[in-house]
């Protein structure tokens, strides 16, 4: 007889389950995919409304020189880190680590001092691994900046700095994750104009970039939303995904990853692109999804597509426009706009979220049992 258990308390907050077609999850999936097909304006209602707050932040912080910075968060807003860490070094010029919050509250916060910037990132605002994380970051001497997504919450009360990025939650994480990146990296442009000691070519560039970002992320979501769904019917009856991406695109896998584990009632990971290489990844007929926007890790990328397909898998890809040897290679490229490889974990993630949404719809449209079975593993 299988024995029930209590719901844990760590589970109480979350009623959806992967029972097949649970309400619950149905209903957050829609609200899921209502925040992601707006993330254009939302990014840049964020960036515009917090800007004076940065602005003060930077002023404030000014004459500190960093010797390291680290972003902590979990979940997503630890994938949110993962994407705006290149964006801070090079930037700031200062060493940047994107960290579990745990582990650094638990192992790694013993060598923060003075001249280390410590940014948390906790969505709900009171994330407990984020805030015990900050606070031992505050005890070592380090300045701390408080990042969330929910006005006057313990994040924004507790310590000397907090941003408050204007973006909801009611479904799993998109907008709130976006524009918190988009933000951070705001923060980094003006911690460096307002830096004596910093150049500030990289952050002026960016910024400019950025003006037209909102646009660019518009015309993804309308040209992507249709060619995510039809990828998700192609990729109704698996029961596993591979994402994959290297450097900053993996913020964008793991993206990928964590919402078709949210949304779907099957299991997805992401694994670094190197990592890749390093196992028999792929089983004939997984299907993988290949992150891949820049020059620096296109070899590597096209590496992947090419093992991928000897191996069996289904492979998919994203890249840039007018890329065509991993086109060439996978059974589907999707092109999205050329932007700075800074903005791109931002860019990139957006597809993979309504490709989640989608696929739930395919999965709820499903009777009991899946074939995991693919046909065609080729081009």
């Amino acid at each position: 007889m299988e024995i029930q258990y209590p719901r844990p308390k760590a589970r109480s907050n979350e009623p959806s389950t992967d029972q097949p077609k649970d309400p619950n999850r149905f209903r957050r999936a829609n609200s899921t995919y209502e925040e992601a097909i707006v993330q254009d304006t939302i990014i840049q209602q964020a960036v515009e409304t917090e800007l004076q707050n940065i602005l003060t932040i930077a002023r404030a912080l000014s004459s500190r020189k960093w010797k390291r910075v680290y972003i902590l968060g979990c979940g997503d807003s630890w994938f949110a880190g993962l994407g705006i860490r290149l964006a801070f070094e090079r930037i700031l010029g200062v060493p940047t680590e994107a960290m579990q919050a745990l582990d650094y509250a638990l192992y790694y916060h013993e060598t923060s001092d003075s001249d280390t910037l410590v940014i948390g990132i906790s969505s709900g605002g009171n994330t407990p691994a984020v805030m015990q994380a900050l606070q031992q970051a505050r005890a070592a001497g380090a300045m701390v900046i408080g990042v969330t997504n929910n006005e006057n919450t313990p994040i924004t009360q507790e310590f000397e700095h907090s941003i408050y990025v204007r973006a909801t939650r009611k479904g799993w994480p998109t907008q709130a994750s976006t524009a918190s990146m988009a933000v951070l990296i705001r923060l980094a442009i003006e911690l460096s104009k307002a830096s004596s000691s910093v150049s500030t070519d990289n952050a002026l560039a960016l910024q400019k970039q950025m003006e037209t970002f909102p646009e660019i992320i518009s015309k993804t979501i309308q040209m992507t939303d249709p060619l995510m769904k039809a990828m998700a019917k192609t990729l109704a009856q698996a029961r596993f995904l591979f994402f994959c991406g290297g450097g900053p695109n993996f913020a964008a896998a793991a993206f990928g990853a964590a919402k078709v584990k949210e949304l779907c009632p099957i299991h997805a990971t992401a694994i670094p692109l190197e990592e890749f290489h390093h196992y028999r990844s792929l089983k004939p007929g997984d299907p993988l999804i290949l992150v891949a926007p820049d020059h620096n890790s296109h070899s590597r990328a096209l590496d992947t597509a090419e093992v991928g397909r000897y191996d069996g898998g289904l492979i998919f890809a994203l890249v840039s426009d007018g890329e065509k040897e991993i086109s060439d290679v996978v059974k589907s490229a999707v092109h999205l706009p050329a932007v700075d490889p800074l903005l791109a974990p931002i860019l990139y993630s957006i597809p993979l979220h309504l490709l989640a949404y989608h696929l739930s719809m395919e999965k709820f449209n499903l009777e009991l049992g899946f074939t995991p079975a693919f046909p065609d593993s080729g081009k």
